[in-house]
């Protein structure tokens, strides 16, 4: 619990400080996104072209598990949850720009934290991500943007210690910006 603590702290503390240093650089925004999980960060566009944007991730899952005897019978249900925490630090390059439409392309460096309740166990998973999207600005301080991401993650399997990877599409999120300068 405490390395959790001290985790999140530092990460809050890293996402306080960069739109303090990098007032000067360019723009800086709050971003909240949804998808397959809902994820607050920053972003700092560097210059015209590269957008770095680090993000803190959670998740919550529910879902029930039903058992059934082989020979037939009334079989039993009981629920599963788990808790997905996860951090991202996404860097992201603008292709092209037209009015107040911007095309991007990218990746993204990810690591969650995963808790299962039901059967009581922790792991951890990794991975690279390949963004795609559009950001389009609604208001001079106000952008929407909607991407979506093929991937590989690695897991580390609570059971037996191995590893599974996954490649394929690992998300589609939508978002808004809310630019501080």
């Amino acid at each position: 619990m405490r390395r959790k603590i001290m985790c999140f702290s530092f990460l809050t503390l890293l996402l306080a400080w960069i739109p303090i240093l990098a007032q000067e650089a360019g723009a800086v925004g709050i971003n909240f996104s949804a998808g397959s999980e809902i994820g607050v960060g920053a972003t700092f566009h560097v210059n015209d072209v590269l957008v770095l944007r680090p993000q803190i991730r959670y998740d919550h899952t529910e879902l029930p598990m039903c058992g059934y005897p082989v020979g037939g019978g009334a079989g039993s249900c009981r629920g599963y949850s788990s808790d997905t925490y996860g951090v991202g630090l996404g860097m992201l390059f603008n292709a092209f720009a037209r009015d107040s439409l911007t095309g991007y392309g990218g990746f993204e460096l990810s690591y969650d934290h995963l808790e299962s309740y039901y059967f009581g166990q922790t792991t951890w998973r990794g991975g690279l991500k390949g963004l795609f999207g559009l950001r389009y600005l609604v208001a001079r301080k106000v952008g929407l943007y909607g991407e979506a991401a093929m991937g590989w993650t690695r897991e580390k399997l609570p059971s037996s210690g191995e590893y599974l990877d996954n490649y394929g599409v690992a998300t589609a999120a939508v978002g808004v910006v809310f630019y501080v300068n």
